[in-house]
């Protein structure tokens, strides 16, 4: 779901992105390493990256430090997602799409009182939107170079 919404919000502001720049993960901070690497690597990196969980962004920040020819902020942009309390550590600070873990706990809980209570009611949909925390890391001089 992820890929497919950066794909629609791309698609919606009619851009485009080179097919090797989006590489699947497992979810792991290795996997986020080794794809950062990866990334890193090619002969037109990108100058910026999406990670799709919090561990992931760490292994990929890891792969920027090690790398003598990138910067976090200064050759490649990084948003990731999930907010965690070592994302105000990084040096800049990690912007993130945030999920409202609380609310998504209190709603669950309610649906399954709501369930519990009345089995014969139609289910119930719940939708709570994510917010961008803007904290530095998504700067880069040289951002929209592939676009």
């Amino acid at each position: 779901e992820r890929l497919s919404g950066f794909r629609d919000a791309l698609e919606k502001e009619g851009l485009s992105m080179p097919p090797e720049y989006i590489k699947i993960g497992d979810f792991r901070l290795n996997s986020g390493y080794a794809l950062g690497q990866e990334l890193l690597a090619l002969d037109r990196p990108p100058t910026a990256i999406f990670s799709c969980n919090n561990l992931m962004t760490m292994g990929l920040l890891q792969a920027i430090h090690a790398h003598p020819a990138h910067s976090l902020g200064k050759t490649v942009a990084v948003v990731g997602f999930d907010d965690i309390p070592i994302s105000t550590l990084t040096d800049p600070p990690l912007t993130v799409v945030s999920r409202p873990m609380r609310e998504m706990g209190v709603q669950a809980a309610r649906l399954i009182m709501a369930r519990m209570e009345s089995p014969a009611k139609p289910l119930e949909t719940v939708v709570l939107g994510p917010q961008l925390i803007i904290r530095g890391s998504e700067k880069n001089p040289g951002l929209l170079r592939w676009i």
